[in-house]
């Protein structure tokens, strides 16, 4: 299907193309599979050599590993999107990703494209779901019950008229098919909030063609809303970040050179204001023709009067052997591209045990360390929507959450709220119906605000969302007041 596109017009490209949806999991809809695809490929590259049918990309890393287990890491210090990812139009489960989601029958449902799931309403069985063995606990330590409400705005008054900071807020769209509207609707709702978007839409295949299409309801709404928009080309394929297509990409000459033609085509030709990149699970080897290969990119969208933003996974040092962000050389990437995504989510996640998806010590140690590498004024840094839900019970699958779920499953289990002061992160545990111990750590106003708040202390360009549409206006309260 991917040999189609490639043969037909380059501007066909930036039209409306059709998705066919695949099979994903509950956790890969709320981020891009990046920490599972992270753990996957300590061992061993993930082998995909055929050409799938397209299914949407998977938001940048960037997590994903919230991004699905979205943007890599070894034990999965998940950078980029798996997806990870309501009670009212919106509920589902998401990674950067990164770094994109899956559009599940929850999101269906939500968007009145189709019926429910059987699990999606019910907390005691758990919302989202992901595979992967839950462990024991985590052992975080300096615990204290307190408040810990996800929804609770961390601004007051109503929708500010515009975004009134000088740093940028990025949010990632997706489209899984026509009927999502899931981030329509948020940005839609809560454009004031926002100045960038970039469209996870785009995946490249191993001989340099792109699938998908720039969703033209969302690039002419932004437009409308003066906010600036981003295609976000991804690896992807049947939500699996494929080193393979990276390889071919960055090593064969024609792959190449048509992977740059086609990139260059889609950006300039639906009115976008540049490219991110969000190619994972790159090979160690392939380091040095990935950063030519951004370098080159580069060049050519600044040829044009364009931007280039490259999503990375977090890190806190630089092991060129890592599985998955060794290829990425920080220093030389900051020097090539104008901004670089750093993909702080999916610190812990379904594949691992029990922890917060992006703890406040984490994020601001990779802070420390791309800030030692790049300029601070090219960092942006990446905030998750969503949450993780650990089932104890041993073979058990882990689900992903999004913010607008959490209220409900508290109400609905009846537990108390806590927070890790130490990890300034909120988190909760109850029993299933069925007896199962759960553990969920989530993302709240407060949690959201001490993130938003690095960006300021450490002067970086701004800050990304892993997406529009797991989210409701009060996560936005929550990051402009942390900006402020």
């Amino acid at each position: 299907m991917n040999r189609r596109f490639v043969t037909i017009p380059l501007t066909v490209l930036t039209v409306g193309l059709t998705f066919l949806l695949a099979a994903r999991t509950d956790v890969d809809a709320i981020k891009p599979s990046a920490g599972a695809d992270k753990a996957a490929a300590t061992s061993a590259a993930a082998a995909n050599t055929a050409t799938p049918a397209f299914a949407a990309p998977a938001a940048p890393s960037g997590s994903p590993d919230a991004g699905s287990t979205a943007a890599g890491n070894t034990t999965p210090d998940t950078s980029n999107r798996t997806e990870s990812k309501q009670a009212n139009e919106s509920d589902f489960i998401g990674p950067v990703l990164l770094i994109g989601p899956p559009y599940t029958a929850i999101e269906a449902a939500a968007s009145g494209s189709a019926p429910a799931a059987p699990n999606s309403g019910a907390p005691a069985t758990a919302p989202a779901e992901a595979a992967a063995a839950p462990g024991p606990g985590s052992g975080k330590t300096a615990r204290s019950s307190g408040s810990a409400d996800s929804t609770s705005a961390a601004g007051s008054g109503a929708v500010p008229a515009s975004v009134s900071s000088s740093r940028t807020v990025l949010g990632y769209y997706v489209k899984y098919s026509d009927a999502d509207k899931t981030s329509y609707k948020s940005l839609s709702a809560n454009h004031s909030y926002l100045n960038e978007i970039s469209t996870a839409t785009f995946s490249l295949d191993g001989s340099g063609g792109i699938v998908g299409s720039a969703p033209a309801e969302g690039l002419k709404a932004a437009d409308s809303f003066g906010i600036q928009s981003y295609a976000a080309i991804t690896n992807m394929v049947n939500d699996q970040f494929d080193p393979d297509i990276a390889h071919a990409i960055l090593t064969n000459a024609s792959a190449r050179t048509a992977a740059l033609d086609h990139i260059e085509a889609v950006v300039s030709g639906s009115g976008y204001k540049g490219v991110n990149l969000d190619i994972e699970n790159i090979l160690p080897t392939d380091r040095s023709s990935f950063t030519s290969f951004v370098k080159e990119l580069s060049d050519r969208m600044h040829a044009k009067g364009l931007t280039t933003i490259v999503s990375v996974p977090a890190k806190t040092t630089d092991s060129i052997s890592a599985a998955w962000e060794g290829a990425f050389d920080y220093a030389a990437l900051g020097e090539a591209a104008d901004y670089i995504q750093l993909m702080t989510y999916d610190e812990n996640g379904p594949w691992g045990q029990p922890g917060p998806v992006a703890g406040l010590p984490w994020v601001e140690r990779v802070i420390q360390y791309a800030v030692s590498q790049i300029s601070p004024h090219k960092l942006y840094i990446g905030l998750p929507s969503y949450g993780y839900d650990w089932n104890a019970v041993p073979g058990a699958e882990n689900k992903g959450l999004s913010w607008r779920q959490i209220p409900s499953i508290l109400a609905q289990t009846g537990a108390a709220p806590q927070w890790d002061d130490t990890e300034k992160s909120p988190f909760f545990t109850y029993t299933a119906v069925d007896g199962s111990q759960h553990t969920v750590w989530y993302e709240n106003a407060d949690s959201i605000q001490a993130k938003t708040r690095l960006a300021v202390k450490y002067d970086l360009a701004g800050v990304s969302v892993w997406r529009l549409g797991q989210e409701d206006e009060s996560f936005w309260k929550a990051v402009r007041a942390g900006l402020h």
